[in-house]
């Protein structure tokens, strides 16, 4: 048996230096290395192509949200894979994402805090 837990680890805090192969969750997209995520671009893109209030997004929280089409955009190769998700948000923004982690069940299998 495999105990291994496979979901990608998501560290908070301004003082965790993100490493080769980690992606970074910000609030301002404004100069950004290409391995960075921008925390707006994923809220506002994250539900590009559904329909309002539509069963797999209905009732998510904009935070859940951003980790879902991370998710996505990872595996369908827009972005390139990460092996951790260093966040490095306001207080109001960082609550939201444990938020999310504690939950959502898609987001809860996918991601946890590391």
């Amino acid at each position: 048996m495999n105990t291994r837990d496979s979901r990608i680890p998501v560290l908070f805090g301004e003082e965790i230096p993100p490493g080769r192969g980690d992606a970074v969750l910000v609030g301002e997209p404004d100069g950004l290395q290409p391995d960075v995520v921008a925390w707006r671009d994923y809220a506002r893109d994250s539900a590009r192509g559904h329909a309002l209030g539509c069963r797999c997004c209905g009732g998510r929280s904009a935070a859940s949200l951003v980790l879902v089409a991370l998710f996505h955009a990872r595996a369908r190769g827009e972005v390139a894979p990460f092996r951790r998700l260093v966040v490095k948000l306001g207080a109001a923004e960082e609550t939201q994402i444990r938020a999310a982690l504690a939950g959502d069940a898609f987001v809860a299998g996918r991601y946890v805090a590391g």
